[in-house]
C-alpha cells in the first residue's frame, strides 16, 4: 500500500506525502493491535507470562520509532532531491521522523486509559489533528522555507537535533505514563 501511495505521489509530483505517510502506519497498525489484542483477551495471557508489563508498553510504541526512522531517512531523500538544501532536508527529515512519534505517544496512553472500545474516537482526534497538521505544510510550504532560510543562521543541525530531541523525550514521557496506567489496571 505504501508502494502504491508513494507510486501516485511521484507520478503527481506531490513527493512531500511520501516521509508523511509513515506516520499514518503505526497510528493503523496500533490500533489494529489493541483491538485484535482486547478481543483475543491477550494481556490477561501475556501477563501470566515472564514478560512483564513494562516490556509490553514498550513494545507498542516499536512501530513508531521503526516508521519514523523512515521517515527520517525518505525526508531526507526527498526534501534533498526536490528542494536541494540540505538544511531543508534535514529539518523537514527530523519534523517527518517527529511527527509518527509524537502522535503515537500521544494516542496510546488514552487508549491504555480508557480502552478499546474509546479508541475510535482517540483516532479520529489524532488523525483529524495529523491531516490538518499536513494540509497546512503542504499549503505553506514557501512560507515554511523562508522560515528555514531565516533560522539557517542559527544551525539546521542544532534544529533538527531540538526536534529529534523534542520528539524522543515526548516519547519517553509517554512511555512512562503507559507503563503506569498499565501498571495499576486489572487484567
Amino acid at each position: 500500500m505504501v508502494g502504491v501511495i508513494a507510486g501516485i505521489a511521484i507520478t503527481q509530483g506531490a513527493m512531500i506525502i511520501i516521509p508523511f505517510i509513515f506516520a499514518y502506519i503505526p497510528m493503523i497498525l496500533g490500533a489494529i493491535s489493541f483491538g485484535y489484542e482486547s478481543q483475543s483477551e491477550f494481556p490477561k495471557f501475556v501477563f501470566t507470562t515472564p514478560i512483564s508489563r513494562t516490556t509490553y508498553v514498550k513494545s507498542k510504541y516499536c512501530f513508531s520509532v521503526l516508521f519514523g526512522m523512515m521517515a527520517f531517512i525518505s525526508g531526507l531523500a526527498v526534501f534533498g532531491m526536490e528542494y536541494g538544501s540540505l538544511d531543508f532536508a534535514l529539518i523537514m527529515a527530523a519534523t517527518s521522523f517527529a511527527v509518527p512519534i509524537i502522535f503515537v505517544a500521544l494516542q496510546i496512553p488514552f487508549v491504555f486509559e480508557y480502552g478499546v472500545e474509546k479508541e475510535g474516537i482517540i483516532m479520529v482526534a489524532t488523525y483529524a489533528v495529523l491531516f490538518i497538521t499536513i494540509r497546512l505544510v503542504g499549503k505553506h510550504l514557501n512560507r515554511m522555507m523562508d522560515l528555514v532560510r531565516a533560522m539557517n543562521r542559527i544551525n539546521s543541525y542544532l534544529i533538527s537535533a531540538a526536534i529529534v530531541a523534542g520528539a524522543i523525550c515526548i516519547l519517553v514521557v509517554s512511555i512512562h505514563m503507559s507503563c503506569v496506567i498499565v501498571k495499576r489496571k486489572e487484567y
